[in-house]
């Protein structure tokens, strides 16, 4: 099964219809909100929906493919591809306009009911459509299979909200917006539940791994075996290269991890430098994953071919952080020039495990 769309919801639960309505271009009927929905399978949040918009989203997907496979008005497939891979013309680059929704599909010229159809129809075919253990999405800096998407949206629209508040210790306002805005029909739509938040959804996830007997998020060990297979042989590059190195901090995982407390979490296992300041002379900036992993798996015009090469290990290794961590982040301690940290900078990208660990990966980049 293909990776899927971060961007991607659920399949069905309960008989809801697991998506956001969205206007239809050839009029939908309209619900009791009179807000219309996609016609046919394709409706926004459905598993066929999710297939269909990460299909028209890879780079494997070209107008011939369209035309011919798919057997779309070629005045459409051609649309769909200007549409999705911008202004430049080339897709993986910086000004592709990937497909969000369906409604964003919907909306390209030449494109309606008969050719989503076709869409939904390929893409069930030929193993596009996500099930079971594939991947759903990342909601928050949390990833969820299918499954886990299907358990932990039960949990949302069945516990009490004294279960939600006390025994899951959500933030009481999160408890009660959830149980206002029930039913939940998608992830997405509980992950913009106000207060609901990636530690919000850590715990939603485990507690309903937990409750259908399912596999819980793995101890420090284990996070740190992972991190040391996908981060082999990767090095971190700015002015000079340096490898990644697994940081495990047994017992240090028991509150989130703040640029005031990360001195003190690392300081058992923090490499001092024989230049410059020290740990508790150090700046901190705390930064997204997005802002450190972007710079190896968003393509560039000017990236050389070993550069392509390695996205995909560097998209693994993102995986590893964003999907067995709580709360991961990036923090930098360097010394402080103006507004930026300048010299030998350390990079942490560290999170808390299911056992109350630290675990993550440190390397230096070289900044003056």
């Amino acid at each position: 099964m293909r990776a899927l769309s971060l961007l991607a919801t659920l399949p069905m639960l309960g008989g809801l219809a697991l998506g956001v309505a969205t206007t239809a271009c050839d009029g939908g009927d309209a619900g009791d909100d009179g807000v219309s929905t996609v016609t046919g399978s394709l409706a926004e949040g459905s598993a066929e929906a999710m297939g269909v918009l990460h299909f028209l989203n890879a780079d494997s997907t070209t107008v011939a493919l369209l035309d011919v496979d798919v057997a779309l008005d070629a005045r459409a497939a051609k649309a769909l591809i200007a549409h999705r891979d911008g202004k430049d013309g080339k897709v993986g680059t910086k000004d592709d306009d990937a497909f969000d929704t369906i409604a964003e599909v919907d909306a390209v010229s030449y494109v309606g009911a008969s050719a989503l159809e076709k869409l939904s129809v390929y893409c069930t075919a030929h193993g596009w459509v996500p099930r079971g253990s594939d991947v759903l999405g990342t909601f928050d800096n949390v990833v969820f299979t299918v499954d886990e998407g299907i358990a932990t949206l039960a949990l949302a629209n069945t516990a009490t909200q004294e279960h939600l508040d006390k025994d899951l210790q959500l933030d009481s306002r999160a408890a009660a917006n959830i149980v206002a805005a029930r039913p939940i029909g998608t992830m997405l739509a509980l992950s913009k539940v106000s207060y609901v938040g990636t530690t919000a959804l850590r715990a939603l996830k485990q507690a309903a791994q937990n409750a259908g007997g399912g596999q819980a998020l793995p101890a420090g060990a284990e996070v740190a075996a992972h991190l040391a297979t996908a981060s082999e042989g990767l090095w971190h590059t700015s002015e000079s290269d340096y490898p990644f190195t697994v940081v495990r901090i047994p017992g240090a995982g028991g509150a989130p991890l703040t640029a005031a407390n990360v001195k003190t979490v690392i300081a058992s296992v923090y490499v001092a430098h024989e230049w410059g300041a020290s740990l508790a002379e150090r700046a901190v900036e705390v930064r997204t994953l997005a802002s450190f992993f972007d710079n190896y798996t968003v393509a560039e015009d000017w990236w050389e071919d070993y550069q392509r090469e390695q996205a995909p290990r560097f998209q693994a290794l993102q995986k590893v952080l964003e999907g067995e961590l709580i709360d991961v982040q990036v923090f930098r301690l360097g010394e402080k020039s103006g507004s930026w940290l300048m010299g030998a900078i350390d990079v942490y990208i560290i999170g808390r495990t299911s056992d109350g660990e630290v675990v993550g990966v440190a390397t230096i980049s070289v900044e003056t």
